[in-house]
């Protein structure tokens, strides 16, 4: 007896992806490569996906707290690059290697205070959420009249 294959001869259905599905299922990778300093740019290339897309669900408020760790980690390596380069200026470098070194420590100081300013600006301020009190500012001369007004109001009860 001979065993006969059957061959299904409905096509597969291709199911394509969206950009923003892509992002979502290497989501743990994307977050270690931002953590490995590298650019979204580098990311959007290695996954053929938009930047724009990568950096929606990036920031997406299930993956922000997850980003923002990754960042802190790449502004740390930064920081730790900064340090080597001000390390490696020896007494016989000239000048010119010097300033160089010293640049290029200054640029990835910038780069972590970019990646992380809560922690490496200097001039940073926390946004403060505003309540709901009802406070109304008004002019120095229009209060004393208000004060004015009331004092007479209260002298004549």
């Amino acid at each position: 007896m001979q065993n006969i294959a059957c061959i299904d001869k409905k096509p597969e259905k291709i199911i394509k992806k969206t950009q923003k599905q892509i992002c979502i299922e290497n989501i743990d990778e994307i977050i270690k490569l931002i953590s490995e300093n590298k650019s979204y740019k580098e990311i959007a290339e290695k996954f053929s996906v938009d930047q724009s897309d990568l950096c929606e669900v990036v920031n997406n408020e299930q993956y922000r707290a997850r980003k923002d760790i990754a960042l802190e980690i790449a502004s740390d390596i930064q920081v730790e690059k900064a340090r080597e380069h001000l390390e490696s200026i020896n007494s016989h470098d000239t000048n010119a290697s010097v300033r160089k070194k010293s640049e290029l420590s200054q640029f990835e100081l910038y780069l972590a205070k970019v990646k992380n300013r809560k922690k490496y600006d200097l001039n940073y301020r926390e946004e403060k959420q505003e309540t709901n009190n009802n406070i109304v500012v008004i002019p120095a001369t229009q209060a004393l009249e208000l004060l004015n007004k009331s004092k007479d109001t209260n002298k004549l009860d």
